[in-house]
């Protein structure tokens, strides 16, 4: 092979490899939480938007746990079926689970750093009563229809994610 063929065999492996990269999750700068709040906003920012998961998510998925504070880890694994060794300290959070792989979570603050303090951008919650017992539920792509609040107070804007059902 001359000179000329291998530059643009190398090239051509270089581009394909940003193709693939580009279209891959990237979990460093992926958040649903930042997701959410976009899909709101640039549809309309309506009070109450409809929100399919499965297709505002960039990944593909089985199952996905809402908990919030307190849930353990116990419980974790034994509704996903995976191993979960993680602190789950004064969190709330969604876990997204494919076969029997963790492939993304989130965590979200779930209480406030004092009375001066404002209070988190976004919630989730497991239920649409969000003081519905257990403190967690788990969800496949085909009951993942959620609704986002979008509220007002103060000029201070925050978003609360819950299921619609």
């Amino acid at each position: 092979m001359n000179r000329y063929k291998k530059i643009l065999l190398v090239i051509f492996a270089f581009l394909c490899l940003l193709y693939v990269s580009g279209c891959s999750l990237n979990k460093d700068t992926y958040r649903l939480k930042q997701t959410v709040i976009d899909y709101v906003n640039k549809n309309g920012g309506e009070s109450i938007t409809e929100i399919d998961l499965s297709e505002l998510t960039l990944f593909e998925w089985d199952k996905a746990m809402v908990f919030k504070y307190p849930t353990s880890a116990q419980t974790i694994e034994q509704c996903l079926s995976v191993k979960y060794e993680k602190s789950l300290d004064l969190v709330s959070g969604i876990i997204f689970v494919s076969g029997d792989k963790i492939i993304y979570e989130e965590r979200f603050k779930s209480n406030y750093k004092g009375v001066d303090a404002l209070p988190p951008e976004f919630f989730i919650y497991h239920n649409a009563d969000i003081n519905a017992k257990p403190n967690y539920r788990v969800f496949d792509t085909k009951d993942d229809i959620f609704i986002c609040e979008k509220n007002t107070s103060d000029g201070y804007t925050y978003y609360v994610l819950k299921p619609k059902y």
